[in-house]
């Protein structure tokens, strides 16, 4: 009785896992990824608060601002933002938007 439970339980778990068969047949011929439009870029934004170490003296927000204007590197040049990066200040808040190949983690650890 046991081993017919099982063997129950075996056959409608593969019921349930379709196979390499069945995802070939469910594949759409002809549909491709969409591409991103050539014109626009992604942009990425990013916002570093320094409210708390500007009320602490720790640092001055417009010094920061200048230290990232001054070490970030694009294509493999420190201090060349051009068009890809940009570096702008409100009060205690700097944002930086880049174009797409920039990661959050680079600023991190600048």
């Amino acid at each position: 009785l046991k081993r017919s439970a099982f063997a129950a339980s075996d056959t409608a778990h593969s019921r349930a896992v379709p196979s390499s068969r069945d995802f070939k047949t469910m594949v759409v011929k002809g549909l491709k990824k969409k591409a991103a439009a050539k014109g626009k870029k992604a942009t990425l934004k990013f916002t570093i608060d320094c409210q708390q170490p500007a009320d602490d003296n720790i640092i001055e927000p417009k010094d920061f601002e200048k230290f990232l204007t001054s070490r970030i590197k694009v294509e493999g040049k420190t201090g060349n933002l051009g068009d890809k990066v940009s570096i702008s200040r409100d009060k205690s808040k700097i944002n930086v938007t880049a174009e797409a190949p920039f990661s959050k983690r680079y600023l991190k650890y600048l």
